[in-house]
């Protein structure tokens, strides 16, 4: 758990200097930036029950500050872009939809964390998120875990498994 948080400390080391120059959106981003790499040590399977949950606090104390950053001050969006999808239309999967938002090197699981710490930043009355994926290796323990920090910030992570499914859903 160590090297998990020796990982992160030089990202949150950072968000708290750009927080107490009052660079909001860029402490902002190093706190999702920080609380990502934390969640990750979440889904290793040598960490003892404890220190996982000595991680959802430290998790939680980021996750908060970022919050109350978010309601300080409104992040300038630098760039919007909008999909139009027409009805019936096939073929607009997640990679065409959001792959310009992520880094190929990163798991599906961790871009769906990514995703959703945008979502919980950006929407204060964010309340629900439902996923529809397949059930692949261990992801129903880790969707879980991440499921239960968000419940800790009010958010309900609703996950529907379907062996049908070849893409995934957000709602």
């Amino acid at each position: 758990m160590q090297a998990i948080i020796e990982k992160s400390k030089p990202v949150l080391q950072n968000a708290v200097a750009f927080d107490r120059d009052g660079k909001r959106p860029e402490a902002i981003q190093k706190y999702i930036d920080g609380v990502t790499l934390l969640m990750d040590g979440l889904s290793c399977e040598y960490i003892s029950l404890d220190d996982k949950g000595t991680l959802r606090g430290i998790i939680s104390k980021y996750m908060a500050r970022a919050e109350k950053l978010k309601g300080q001050s409104k992040v300038n969006v630098v760039s919007v872009d909008r999909i139009h999808i027409k009805e019936n239309s096939t073929g607009h999967g997640y990679e065409e939809i959001f792959s310009r938002c992520f880094d190929d090197s990163v798991t599906e699981i961790r871009n769906f964390i990514h995703f959703c710490e945008i979502c919980y930043v950006n929407s204060p009355k964010l309340s629900k998120i439902r996923l529809k994926t397949l059930q692949q290796n261990n992801n129903a323990r880790d969707l879980n875990q991440f499921g239960e920090c968000l419940s800790e910030h009010g958010v309900q992570l609703q996950i529907i498994f379907d062996e049908h499914i070849h893409d995934r859903e957000i709602v």
